[in-house]
This record gives C-alpha cells, sequence and structure tokens, in this order.
C-alpha cells in the first residue's frame, strides 16, 4: 500500500492484509514507481536486547545497536519493535498482539510518525490548517486555546477551506514553505490529503478585545518550538527542529492574535494578511 505523506510517497508492506480506515483512506495512492520511505513489517519472535535502552517511557523503550535506532513498543507486554534505516524502516511484530493489527493506524501506533517525518525533512506542528485564496494559515497554541474555533469562523465568513483540524507537516520545497495535512485531527476529524504555501502561522490568545501583532524572532520562535511535536531523547532532532523553525520564521510571518471568539477576530487578522483579498 502507498501513502502520499507530506508530499512523498511511503510504501507499507504488511504480512496480512489492512485496512486504511476512515483516516488512512484519503492518503492511500496507487501504487508505483520508488517510494520515498520503505516501511516493511514482519513477523517475528521478540527481539533479545542485551544492553540497557538509552531511553525509556511508560510506552516505549529505545535502543541503539550498530549505529542503528530500534524503537520497541510496549513495556509490560512488548508488541513489536521497528529499526529505522536511511529511506526505510523494518518493523517486527510480536506474536501476543498479532492477530489484533488489521489497520494501517494500527502499525502507524508502532512508528512514531512525527520521527519518520523529521527524517524524511519535515516536521509536525500542532495547529488548525487552513487554506485562504491558496494560502496556508496555521492556528497554533495550547489546547484549548481556540484554535478549531477560529478555524472554523475563517470557514463560516471568509471562505477558508479547514484542511486539517489538529496537525499539519511542514516542509521547505525548493524555498517554499509548505504546510500538508495528515491523517492526525484531533476531535475535529477534519483530515484532508491536501498542501498550500504557508502565508501565515498565528499564535492565538483568547481576548475580550481582539488585537494582532507580527512577533519578532525570538517571541515567534519560542511558541512555535513549544506546539512542534519533537522526541525529547534525540538530540539531533532537537537542533535540527530549532533550525528548520528559525528559517520558517525568517521567511514567513509569524501573527499573535488575542482573539474572541466570533467574526471580528477573522475581521481583525484580516486587515494584516496582505495577500488576502480585504473584500
Amino acid at each position: 500500500m502507498d501513502l502520499m505523506l507530506a508530499g512523498q510517497r511511503w510504501r507499507l508492506e504488511t504480512p496480512r492484509p489492512c485496512d486504511a480506515g476512515e483516516r488512512f483512506c484519503h492518503f492511500v495512492v496507487p501504487t508505483a514507481g520508488t517510494p520515498d520511505l520503505q516501511i516493511v513489517f514482519r513477523d517475528s519472535e521478540p527481539l533479545f536486547w542485551p544492553d540497557a535502552p538509552v531511553f525509556q517511557n511508560g510506552e516505549l523503550r529505545l535502543y541503539r545497536r550498530d549505529g542503528v535506532l530500534w524503537r520497541e513498543t510496549g513495556v509490560t507486554t512488548p508488541v513489536g519493535c521497528v529499526a529505522y534505516r536511511n529511506g526505510r524502516v523494518e518493523g517486527y511484530l510480536y506474536p501476543v498482539f498479532r492477530p489484533y493489527y488489521t489497520s494501517v493506524m494500527q502499525y502507524f501506533s508502532l512508528l512514531g510518525t512525527e520521527y519518520l517525518l523529521y527524517r524524511q525533512g519535515a516536521w509536525m506542528l500542532h495547529c488548525a490548517f487552513v487554506r485562504l485564496n491558496g494560502k496556508a494559515v496555521l492556528f497554533t497554541g495550547p489546547s484549548g486555546v481556540g484554535k478549531s474555533t477560529q478555524a472554523e469562523l475563517w470557514a463560516r465568513h471568509a471562505g477558508g477551506e479547514i484542511i486539517n483540524g489538529d496537525r499539519a507537516a511542514i516542509r521547505c520545497v525548493d524555498g517554499m514553505w509548505m504546510a500538508y495535512g495528515l491523517p492526525y485531527a484531533g476531535s475535529s476529524r477534519i483530515y484532508r490529503n491536501e498542501c498550500a504555501e504557508i502565508g501565515a502561522v498565528v499564535v492565538l490568545g483568547k481576548a475580550e478585545e481582539n488585537r494582532v501583532y507580527r512577533l519578532g524572532g525570538g517571541a515567534a520562535f519560542g511558541a512555535l518550538y513549544q506546539q512542534t511535536t519533537i522526541n525529547p531523547w534525540d538530540e539531533a532532532f532537537q537542533r535540527d527542529a530549532a533550525d528548520y523553525l528559525q528559517q520558517l520564521i525568517s521567511t514567513v510571518p509569524v501573527y499573535k492574535l488575542e482573539a474572541t471568539p466570533d467574526q471580528r477576530a477573522v475581521d481583525c487578522l484580516k486587515e494584516e494578511l496582505t495577500w488576502n483579498p480585504r473584500a
């Protein structure tokens, strides 16, 4: 099965047929050519690890062996393991839960999508992705700040299209910063396989009166870094994500919008979007 994620072809091979499901069905494309990333799962007995993990939490353990990073999911009862290699991921599905793995979503739960995106030159931002007149406006901020509300307001009052209600992949392609819909969208259940050049990133805050202003480099970086999905155990990931963000904010305007949950917030921000018609 071939999937188009963040503008790249990912090929998923599993030991038994699996269902794309409601989320991933939008990202399935006809199998063709050489994939950008190949993910191959096979049945396996549990792997043995002679050394201690380099990282562990309640869900997974990470090991390094011969320069390769291995991710084993399930601490009390391991479910499976994946090895990350250049252009390829090798997955090993353990017997205990093997019969229950029947969907693409289940296999992806073992992969660490944010880490795969990073290895493929992209990263995941917690945001509502709205396309307006061909450009992406990304509404970001802490959970509960009103990202979905602002996205719905732009759809209702300004002709915006909601591409994803909770996540976007971001990649720089030929000097152009692009946002891509992902099959992860929280409670919004909006996950379209579409993309757009990023016109603006908007950091949200709640207020009784609307106010918008452009954030300087340090403030913009801090706000976006907090909403970027980064593996805390990987120093290279953290360093590269910081580099990506510095490049992004040097090219794409980042605004702070202190917003009310109504059309006045749309009107306030619209005045700042120079590429958006005022009509």
